[in-house]
């Protein structure tokens, strides 16, 4: 059951996530930004390479 406050209410948690821009956020990366290349090591089992 809930409460009489949400029961009517026009919530909507998709209306406040923040909305990105993948060629403004690229434009904005300098080397300082980029990731740490992660070694995973071997492969133990059936990855594809």
């Amino acid at each position: 059951m809930m409460c009489k406050e949400l029961e009517n209410s026009e919530l909507n948690p998709a209306d406040k996530a923040p909305q990105y821009d993948l060629d403004q956020m690229i434009k904005e990366m300098t080397p300082d930004t980029f990731p740490d290349i992660v070694d995973w090591g071997e492969p133990v089992g059936q990855e594809l390479h």
